[in-house]
């Protein structure tokens, strides 16, 4: 399973989808997570105003996530993310701690095999 999460400084998940430049990308498995890398791309909300064009620029971007971690994601965005097969999960705070609970709830929900099962 494929993670992108949005962040200003590469420590902590704090930016609103639409203000976004860096998508930091995870694969989520069995035994915990695997960071692949960073992808850039320009932000699309400023102030109120949004750049459709941007928008499908960063969907595309992160086209082959199952799921997007961010502070906030308006409902046009979340819309065409959702027509793109990617799911939203609004959290804020340090990576580690983030993915972590975020395995937890996937784990529970038997999104992922228990470690060991």
């Amino acid at each position: 399973m494929r993670i992108a999460a949005v962040s200003s400084d590469g420590k902590l998940i704090n930016q609103h989808f639409g203000q976004a430049r860096d998508f930091y990308i995870f694969d989520i498995m069995n035994e915990g997570y695997k960071f692949l890398g960073i992808r850039t791309g320009k932000p699309f909300c400023s102030g109120g105003e949004h750049d459709d064009g941007e928008l499908y620029n960063a969907v595309d971007l992160i086209s082959d996530c199952d799921y997007l971690l961010a502070v906030q994601v308006g409902h046009g965005a979340q819309k065409e993310l959702k027509n793109h097969g990617i799911m939203v999960k609004i959290t804020r705070g340090i990576f580690k701690d983030c993915l972590y609970a975020f395995y937890k709830e996937l784990e529970t929900e038997g999104l992922i095999e228990r470690k060991g099962a």
